[in-house]
């Protein structure tokens, strides 16, 4: 017992002792190439930009009189204040899914920009897919004005120049990190103070994860899956298999529910389990259209512009040109071969749906509006629903 005691309180002391010698030496520095330097080589320390547009209230209520040297907590951290300035900063909407949590977080992301395009709102995907949200996160993904520093590189360079209504997927391969990127405001340059984040203890890598699968194999009915997966957002999902969206796992299911006809079916892929709830179908559409961003044009323009795409069209004018004349920025998105109805705004999928092969077609969905054509009849898909979740740490 007494051997523990010591072990902790050593450890205690060691834990305190950590934030205040960075500290000590955060608080010698001036200049922001040392200031860099200094926290690239300790992980544990990050450099950063505080700045006016900023909700942090301890860091509002001290800005006016913050010098370089000067230093306060707030939270579990230090700030040391390195020197005054200004930078431009960005403010836009992640959608966010990780390798970690999400397997073929790179595939997913694209196929959740494609339902963007095909008209489901950023706030319906963001509530049905987004990995970035919980307590105390701001709606909807929305980042608030941010200095693109604190994101890698790669991200950075994704988001650099772009201004306000621009649409885009951005990312990182290394970390396994990727993004639907919806540009709400234009950059602006910004007063604020160049700072040092110091953990006033050493970080602590350990988390608790809840057993979904031990919580799931109770389940039985259907709609229980359902509300299960509403309780955890992010963490579970309830997801259509097929050989379109993931032939290896559908093919992988069919084979052990041929050899395993009684029990749950759980299997795992990456870092997730999954378990067939039932079997389904899906209903497949082809279609060709062009997208008009109601929130950049005019009633009027918008008027002008469907009028004179059903003239071309009615004239035999080839759509591919009509597409690259007001789509241009498409981003091989205006043809969409094999597309589930369900990934599709509800008015859209009504007016494809009743519309025949080969005939010209207009859908609003909000704002905006959706012209094209079904390139080829709809057609069912053998599915199955499965409900996935994130593996624990141990196993």
């Amino acid at each position: 017992m007494r051997l523990l005691i010591s072990y902790i309180f050593i450890s205690f002391l060691a834990t305190i002792s950590f934030g205040q010698d960075i500290l000590s030496r955060a608080k010698e520095i001036r200049d922001i190439e040392h200031a860099q330097a200094f926290a690239d080589s300790l992980p544990q320390v990050a450099f950063g930009f505080m700045h006016d547009q900023m909700t942090n209230e301890d860091y509002q209520s001290r800005k006016n009189d913050l010098k370089p040297g000067d230093s306060y907590e707030s939270g579990a951290y230090y700030i040391v204040a390195i020197a005054e300035g200004s930078k431009e900063l960005y403010r836009f909407r992640l959608l966010t899914l990780t390798e970690q949590k999400t397997p073929n977080a790179k595939d997913e992301i694209r196929k959740i920009y494609m339902k963007w395009g095909a008209g489901t709102s950023f706030e319906e995907l963001f509530d049905q897919y987004a990995e970035n949200k919980g307590p105390g996160t701001n709606p909807f993904g929305d980042v608030g004005w941010v200095d693109l520093d604190i994101f890698v590189d790669s991200f950075q360079s994704s988001v650099k120049g772009r201004t306000k209504g621009d649409r885009f997927i951005a990312g990182d391969d290394a970390s396994g990190w990727y993004n639907v990127v919806d540009m709400t405001h234009n950059p602006k340059k910004t007063k604020g103070h160049f700072i040092l984040l110091i953990p006033k203890a050493s970080p602590d890598n350990y988390f608790s994860a809840i057993d979904h699968k031990k919580n799931i194999g109770k389940l039985k009915k259907k709609e229980a899956f359902r509300e299960y997966a509403k309780k955890h957002p992010g963490d579970v999902q309830l997801e259509l298999l097929s050989t379109t969206s993931n032939r290896k796992l559908f093919e992988q299911f069919q084979k052990e529910r041929q050899q395993n006809k009684r029990g749950n079916i759980i299997l795992s892929e990456g870092q997730r389990w999954y378990q067939f709830i039932e079997d389904t179908s899906v209903q497949l559409v082809s279609i060709q259209y062009i997208y008009l961003d109601g929130s950049k044009i005019t009633r009027d323009e918008r008027s002008e512009a469907i009028h004179d795409i059903y003239e071309q069209f009615h004239s035999n004018v080839p759509f591919d040109s009509i597409v690259a004349e007001y789509w241009p920025d498409n981003n091989g998105m205006s043809a969409l071969r094999n597309i589930e109805t369900g990934l599709l705004a509800k008015d859209l999928a009504e007016k494809v749906l009743t519309t025949t092969v080969g005939q010209l077609f207009v859908a609003r969905v909000g704002q905006s509006y959706f012209l094209g054509v079904p390139l080829e009849k709809p057609k069912q898909q053998a599915s199955m629903l499965v409900i996935s979740y994130p593996k624990l740490s141990e196993e």
